[in-house]
């Protein structure tokens, strides 16, 4: 998907670009006088690894191999695949009055650039970022003070996360995770001792500790940690806990010792 926003022939930079590139919340084209996005391309726009086995007619054994797009036909069997990194490009214009204001102005650009797992928004489509680093600056004659280029970022991750989160509340001992989770918050825990696990058996986590009513658990499972009344609840952790290797994938359940209030924050994520 690639957008053409204006004639760089003709380009008035006190006007804003149609499509504007915003980093770590900074707008590239509002905020950096002299820089403009002209088109971005790639969003939304990936294949998969295919991972085969191949078999041998002697053996009943196989090896694996991974392969982009095989056309090969024989002996191969499908084994899996997996959704391949997004490369994002940006078509930009920098332009400055002076040879001196042109080298400040690509010197704040290139550092606000490098910035490792960068959250990407572009103005169409504002709801959503993208995490990703940038890979690649297209070299360019330095002989002028108006160039027009592009950058690459890669986002390992080809899905695109909510600016917004959301909160689901309930009360129970069972809990479906919805979209992306942030954090689980048990609320009014009254017992000596809780525990969480995911009911397809992805972890499970246990905490010895004299809990009372009105005590809030935060689970933080991005960051690994457990809070119990914003303090740290982790030397709380049961031996018998795998809390390391918990993790939950959106639809899938947590089943809890005990019934009690909760709330999830989640983003939604999409392509």
């Amino acid at each position: 998907m690639a957008y053409k926003f204006i004639d760089t022939n003709e380009a008035n930079l006190k006007s804003f670009a149609s499509i504007q590139t915003i980093i770590n919340g900074f707008n590239l084209d509002t905020e950096l006088d002299g820089y403009r996005t002209l088109n971005v391309s790639g969003r939304s726009v990936f294949g998969r690894d295919i991972e085969t086995l191949k078999f041998s007619a002697r053996r009943s054994a196989g090896s694996k191999s991974t392969r982009n797009n095989s056309s090969k036909t024989g002996n191969n069997k499908f084994f899996s695949s997996d959704i391949q990194s997004v490369v994002i490009e940006v078509e930009f214009l920098l332009e400055a009055k002076t040879n001196e204001l042109f080298r400040e102005l690509l010197s704040k650009f290139t550092t606000i650039l490098h910035q490792e797992e960068a959250k990407w928004t572009w103005t169409d489509d504002s709801s959503f970022y993208y995490t990703g680093t940038i890979t690649e600056i297209e070299s360019f004659k330095e002989d002028k003070n108006s160039i027009i280029s592009t950058f690459k970022i890669l986002c390992v991750d080809p899905m695109k996360t909510s600016t917004e989160t959301y909160v689901l509340k309930g009360n129970g001992k069972e809990i479906e995770i919805p979209d992306v989770r942030e954090d689980i918050d048990i609320l009014d825990a009254d017992t000596n001792k809780f525990t969480f696990e995911n009911m397809n058996g992805n972890g499970k986590t246990i905490f010895s500790y004299l809990f009372k009513a009105g005590n809030t658990i935060d689970i933080l499972l991005k960051e690994q940690k457990a809070l119990l009344n914003s303090r740290n609840l982790m030397p709380a952790m049961d031996l018998m806990s795998d809390f390391e290797n918990f993790f939950v994938n959106p639809k899938e359940k947590i089943l809890l010792s005990n019934a009690c209030d909760y709330e999830i924050k989640y983003k939604l994520r999409s392509y």
